[in-house]
């Protein structure tokens, strides 16, 4: 039901979710996965890779899930680049919480103090900066 493109959530790469599966555990929260995902792409390549989704935590899509690629190949491998992330900002009226969270899976990210929850990501492009933000309809979306 989105009007307009909108940021819905976002992830970190982890060749080690179980540890960030302890890592969770030790601020607190739960988690789901490891999760096995797989697709084939139109050329007939074969993805695979696994999800883990903290669970019991305030922050809706203010807080990432994980991602492991593991051996294979990633689906923008093969992709030509077309920009790059310059930045990822996140707001919450509960910053500190979420930096305290953030902070026990080792993720070096700066959060802003704001009356409203909210995140963008800015992205470098030939043609100039390119920002995604969240909508207020998806900044509380809950995933896993």
């Amino acid at each position: 039901d989105l009007s307009h493109p909108a940021l819905i959530t976002w992830t970190l790469r982890s060749p080690d979710l179980p540890g960030v599966a302890r890592q969770l555990a030790a601020a607190g929260l739960e988690s789901r996965g490891p999760v096995a995902t797989r697709r084939t792409t139109p050329d007939g390549t074969e993805l695979a890779w696994e999800l883990l989704f903290p669970r019991g935590h305030e922050f809706g899509a203010l807080m990432p899930f994980f991602i492991d690629w593991g051996d294979g190949g990633h689906p923008a491998d093969d992709l030509p680049p077309a920009g790059a992330l310059e930045a990822l900002t996140v707001e919450s009226p509960h910053a500190a919480a979420l930096r305290r969270l953030l902070g026990h899976v080792d993720v070096p990210l700066v959060v802003r103090e704001a009356a409203e929850p909210a995140f963008h990501a800015t992205i470098v492009t030939v043609h100039g900066d390119v920002v995604l933000e969240a909508s207020p309809a998806t900044v509380g979306l809950r995933f896993g």
